[in-house]
């Protein structure tokens, strides 16, 4: 699901930072503003998306909202899904704190 006031944050198996960082980078790539919710979702049995949700609020980034777990059909695996409500100033500071430096090209690489 994908509106411009929600996106999904995908890869929770990573660490928090790298998880934000990928979805900024996502939503930077896409064009688009920073929404004014993102939501993830987790196996009930990880520890992702608790760590996920830890880390925001921790770090200031916005106040997150968790779902009984309730068991998905497709697969028998409980889930939880969380609405991150962004702090919108607090994550551009993070994400200028964060953001990956871009390496330039050097363009005659490709020369011989």
């Amino acid at each position: 699901m994908e509106c411009c006031a929600i996106r999904e944050v995908a890869g929770l198996e990573s660490n928090p930072v790298t998880v934000i960082t990928t979805t900024m980078r996502h939503t930077e790539d896409d064009g688009d503003e920073i929404p004014a919710f993102f939501t993830f979702s987790d196996a009930s049995r990880s520890r992702a998306g608790i760590n996920l949700a830890k880390y925001i609020k921790s770090s200031r980034l916005g106040s997150v909202l968790k779902t009984r777990s309730k068991t998905n059909p497709n697969t028998g695996n409980k889930v939880t899904i969380w609405v991150w409500s962004i702090d919108r100033p607090q994550l551009k500071r993070w994400w200028k704190k964060h953001k990956p430096i871009e390496e330039e090209e050097d363009d005659n690489n490709d020369l011989y």
